[in-house]
């Protein structure tokens, strides 16, 4: 599963950072304040089969691309949750 989201420039969230250190419970909380704030926003998968057929990380990889497709808005620029990312030309901010 992979989800983009648009926020507006001015957005801050102090949790919107890594969803690796979020509990469950706290990201669904934030599942409202991103549908509330955000400019687009999407999420795709990667089928069981995909995934037996490209292994799990080039299905992360497909699913990511889905995802940021489908956003109704064209983004300028990507934050990605993550250490690397194949499919389309990227940077990577570290913090």
């Amino acid at each position: 599963m992979a989800a983009a989201v648009i926020f507006p420039n001015d957005f801050q969230n102090e949790y919107l950072n890594d969803s690796k250190q979020l509990s469950e419970q706290q990201r669904y909380a934030l599942h409202d304040v991103i549908q509330q704030n955000a400019l687009a926003w999407a999420i795709s998968i990667a089928l069981p089969e995909k995934i037996d057929k490209i292994n799990i990380l080039n299905a992360s990889f497909l699913a990511m691309q889905r995802a940021i497709d489908a956003l109704r808005i064209r983004p300028k620029h990507l934050l990605i949750d993550g250490n690397h990312f194949a499919i389309i030309p990227f940077s990577l901010v570290e913090e």
